[in-house]
């Protein structure tokens, strides 16, 4: 069964000189596609992927970030990102072949897809997690 098609939006920050951060895009409680956003500061990269160039640098001190995803299980699956309401980049392709494993599973919630946000030696504040499901619907873990 393909994932369901959702948009993840985050609120971020740079407090410091960055690297970028990345957000887990989950396709099934064992597949995740990370997004590197400005990791080398120019680049927004889907796994490896260069999809797109950040805006602007100086877009990248504060704004958000929206990632939508639709999965179809096949070739024609998609992912579209916005960097503070202009296109930052797209791709569309299988998701499911550069898609990495998830090695540590959520010990409250096996067998659950979750997304999470990272950074490497990168200071963000993020004010704001925004989850829309365009169909289906999420279950409350807590």
């Amino acid at each position: 069964m393909a994932a369901r098609s959702y948009e993840i939006e985050v609120a971020f920050t740079r407090t410091a000189v960055n690297t970028g951060f990345h957000i887990d895009l989950p396709l099934r409680s064992d597949l995740i596609v990370p997004l590197a956003i400005g990791q080398d500061r120019t680049k927004l990269v889907l796994e490896h992927v260069t999809i797109g160039n950040i805006p602007s640098l100086a877009s990248m001190l504060n704004g958000r970030v929206v990632a939508r995803v639709e999965p179809t299980g096949g070739v024609d699956s998609k992912v579209v990102v916005m960097i503070n309401g202009q296109m930052a980049g797209s791709w569309s392709g299988d998701l499911d072949s550069i898609g990495k494993t998830v090695n540590e599973p959520h010990p409250e919630f096996p067998n659950v897809p979750y997304t999470s946000i990272w950074c490497r030696e990168s200071p963000y504040k993020f004010t704001d997690w925004t989850l829309r499901i365009f169909d289906g619907q999420a279950k409350t873990l807590r």
